[in-house]
C-alpha cells in the first residue's frame, strides 16, 4: 500500500526453482532501491519472471542487479496515474532494457541520471512483454523532463524524444547511433556539459517556440561534434505589434 525500501541484503522477486510460475509485487507509493542486490528471479533457467509493478517514483542509488533479470518479460512495470520518474545513479546494464508502461496508461515520465560513473539511457527494447504492456517509450510525447548530471556522461542508449525540458545540469549527453529529438527545451547546456555527436547521431528540433541553446563536444572536433542528418521542424510563436 506504501513504499518500498530495498537498503541491504538479497532480494529475490520469483525464487521457486524449476517453476514458471510467475510473481508480481506491486508497489502503490515510491520505490527507493539504495543498496543490497535486487533479482527480478533467481536464475534465468530455474524460475519463473518476476514483474514489479510501481504507480510512484523509483530511485535506484547503490542498489545492484545480477543473476536473473534476463528471465522473459521480467521487469519494473510502471502504471501510476501521474508523472512518475526514475532517478537512476546506478549503471543499469542489462537491467535496463526491462522498463514497461502501461498502454492504456496517460501518465508521463521523467527521467534523471545522477551518477558517479558513465551510464546509458532506458534503451525501450526488451522483450516485448504481455497484453496491456509496452515498451518503454522512445517517441511521441510520454518522456517529458530528462535531466543529465554526471560528470563521467550519459549515452544514448537508443533513440529518444523528450517533450519536456532537457536539462544538462552536469556532464554530457552521447548521442551515438541514434536519434535526439527534443520537442521542449533545453537548459543549463555549455561548453563542458554539452551534447556528443558522431557521423552516425541525427538531431531533430520539433514542438514550438524558443528551445534554448544548444552546445556541442568540442573535444574533439571534427569528429565529437559531428551529426548525420539535422531535422529542424519547429513553429515559433510571432508577437503581435
Amino acid at each position: 500500500g506504501g513504499d518500498f525500501t530495498l537498503q541491504s541484503g538479497d532480494f529475490y522477486l520469483a525464487n521457486v526453482n524449476g517453476s514458471t510460475n510467475s510473481v508480481t509485487v506491486t508497489v502503490n507509493g515510491n520505490a527507493v532501491l539504495s543498496g543490497g542486490i535486487f533479482r527480478f528471479a533467481n536464475t534465468q533457467s530455474t524460475s519463473g519472471p518476476g514483474f514489479f509493478v510501481l504507480k510512484g517514483n523509483l530511485n535506484l542509488s547503490g542498489v545492484a542487479f545480477t543473476n536473473g533479470w534476463l528471465v522473459t518479460t521480467s521487469g519494473f512495470y510502471f502504471n501510476g496515474s501521474s508523472t512518475q520518474t526514475i532517478t537512476s545513479s546506478t549503471a543499469l546494464g542489462n537491467v535496463g532494457d526491462r522498463f514497461y508502461r502501461a498502454t492504456a496508461g496517460t501518465n508521463t515520465f521523467n527521467e534523471i541520471y545522477n551518477g558517479s560513473v558513465a551510464q546509458t539511457t532506458i534503451n525501450g527494447t526488451g522483450i516485448t512483454p504481455g497484453t496491456g504492456w509496452s515498451a518503454w517509450p522512445t517517441s511521441g510525447n510520454l518522456i517529458n523532463n530528462v535531466t543529465i548530471n554526471n560528470s563521467a556522461g550519459v549515452s544514448l542508449s537508443t533513440s529518444k524524444e523528450i517533450n519536456g525540458a532537457l536539462t544538462m545540469t552536469s556532464g554530457k549527453l552521447a548521442i551515438g547511433a541514434n536519434t535526439l529529438t527534443l520537442a521542449g527545451t533545453v537548459s543549463s547546456m555549455s561548453a563542458t556539459n554539452s551534447l556528443t555527436g558522431s557521423s552516425s547521431s541525427n538531431l531533430t528540433i520539433s514542438g514550438t517556440g524558443s528551445l534554448g541553446t544548444l552546445f556541442f563536444d568540442q573535444g574533439t572536433p571534427g569528429t565529437s561534434n559531428n551529426i548525420s542528418a539535422f531535422t529542424l521542424n519547429r513553429k515559433i510563436g510571432r508577437a503581435h505589434v
